[in-house]
């Protein structure tokens, strides 16, 4: 049937469909437009819906709970390019100035990605997801309001803002706080209700309680009092860790993995965190040892927080990204040192090996004796080769063996002793290379004309280790 004798009905089918009409490309002043509504929605949102959370070394940590955003507000940034994530999960809001907080969310990110991408998740801690970095102008009311919130002097028209999902659970300080005020007994009145605490005042009753040191402050320059408060801090520590090991605290030990694996994952992609301090590992669900092999309903997760410090190391070897020296070294220099990545790890695995006396005093005069190897000029070099060779891939524990012990078939107890000492500092220093350190160990003891006082310390050394 011809157009004619349909009476001049076309069907739909047979009509010609319209050309498309070309999109409208965005001009300077649409972008613009863009640009204004997100800088005054996020101005709207430091006035109106943030609450300080907590306060870093670089800017205020405020927290933002998803349920007080109205929905318009939410809808107009994602259709402009900013996402707010799951409405669900609360959010944290970094703010800075003066250019640090660029640095952080690309940092975090780069983390975030890498953990992501591994198919066993679960064997690693996790990074709280970034959604943006804006760096951008508030008006006079946002600028009181977070003036108000911080005393880190952010000062000017424009500040820089990056938001992540908020983590809930505590911070290893605040569980190790908490886990002795539940145990002590100068702190029994408070052993009943540790989470109403503020962490300050969480913190006053431990420090009472164990009767800790403040550093002295008679140091004469930056260096010396740097000095002093590490070892005071770690002395500090020391007490921590010896009144809950006798009072029979455990943490899982799938605690101490996450951190190890998360830091050897984030070495092993050129990536150094440099904060390593309790306060930047969270720890959710049930983080007490529980009875082998039995499965608990909400298993441990840590989260590592704040990346404020972290960088890329480049082609820099790896501990070279953990010091920096501002201007010439050794000529009135500012030389600053980072806190090792594994620390915390090393920390909480004392509580998750449920180590004996023995073994415990062993490892406490490991570390004693890898103070001294260090300022040794032998020993120190022979040290940190074979830390090095371990983060390259490989621990040279042969050529470190040939370094420290040589080449006779009986060798003196102090060189075995000295070796011992060494062959620990490669563990705790990159415990990927754990596996080689013990092979080796293990055939040296088998050695047939190998001494049996020193086959019996490294016996010693293995049972402690392990």
């Amino acid at each position: 049937m011809t157009r004619a004798e349909m009476g001049g009905y076309v069907p739909p089918e047979a009509k010609e469909p319209k050309p498309a009409a070309p999109e409208k490309a965005e001009t300077a002043e649409d972008r613009e437009a863009v640009e204004k509504f997100i800088d005054a929605s996020l101005e709207e949102l430091c006035e109106r819906y943030l609450s300080k959370f907590n306060e870093g070394n670089n800017g205020i940590v405020l927290k933002l709970r998803m349920d007080d955003i109205p929905p318009e507000l939410k809808d107009g940034l994602k259709k402009n390019g900013i996402e707010l994530g799951d409405d669900k999960v609360a959010k944290i809001l970094k703010i800075y100035s003066g250019g640090k907080g660029k640095q952080e969310f690309e940092m975090q990110k780069k983390a975030h990605e890498l953990v992501e991408a591994q198919p066993d998740k679960e064997k690693f801690a996790r990074v709280p997801k970034p959604y943006f970095y804006r760096d951008f102008a508030v008006g006079p009311d946002a600028q009181e309001r977070i003036k108000g919130m911080t005393e880190k002097g952010i000062s000017g028209n424009r500040v820089e803002m990056f938001m992540m999902d908020f983590v809930p659970g505590d911070d290893v300080a605040t569980i190790l706080y908490k886990e002795v005020a539940k145990r002590h007994p100068k702190t029994a009145d408070v052993s009943e209700r540790t989470d109403e605490l503020r962490f300050e005042d969480l913190q006053d009753r431990v420090f009472q309680a164990l009767d800790f040191k403040a550093p002295g402050g008679k140091s004469r320059d930056m260096g010396e009092r740097e000095h002093e408060m590490r070892k005071v801090f770690a002395e500090n520590a020391e007490k921590i860790d010896a009144f809950l090991e006798r009072r029979g605290f455990r943490i899982d030990p799938a605690v101490v993995s996450q951190i190890e694996n998360t830091m050897n994952l984030f070495h092993k992609n050129g990536l150094a965190f440099r904060d390593g301090h309790q306060r930047n590992f969270m720890i959710t669900g049930d983080y007490e040892s529980g009875a082998p092999g039995a499965k608990k309903e909400r298993p441990p997760q840590v989260f590592v927080i704040d990346y404020g410090a972290a960088t890329e190391v480049g082609n820099r070897p790896l501990h070279e990204a953990f010091r920096e020296v501002e201007g010439d070294e050794g000529k009135g220099a500012t030389v600053k040192t980072y806190p090792d990545d594994f620390m915390v790890a090393r920390q909480l695995k004392r509580f998750s090996q449920g180590l004996g006396t023995e073994e415990r005093k062993l490892l406490d005069d490991l570390a004693r004796a890898r103070k001294a190897a260090e300022r040794n000029p032998r020993l120190g070099p022979a040290m940190t080769a074979a830390i090095e060779s371990a983060r390259s891939g490989k621990a040279d524990m042969a050529g470190a063996y040939a370094k420290v012990v040589g080449n006779s078939t009986m060798p003196s107890e102090g060189a075995v002793d000295a070796f011992i000492s060494l062959a620990h500092a490669v563990m705790e220093e990159e415990p990927a290379a754990k596996d080689d350190v013990l092979a080796f160990m293990q055939e040296l003891a088998k050695r047939p004309a190998f001494p049996l006082p020193a086959r019996n310390k490294i016996a010693r050394f293995l049972r402690a280790v392990k």
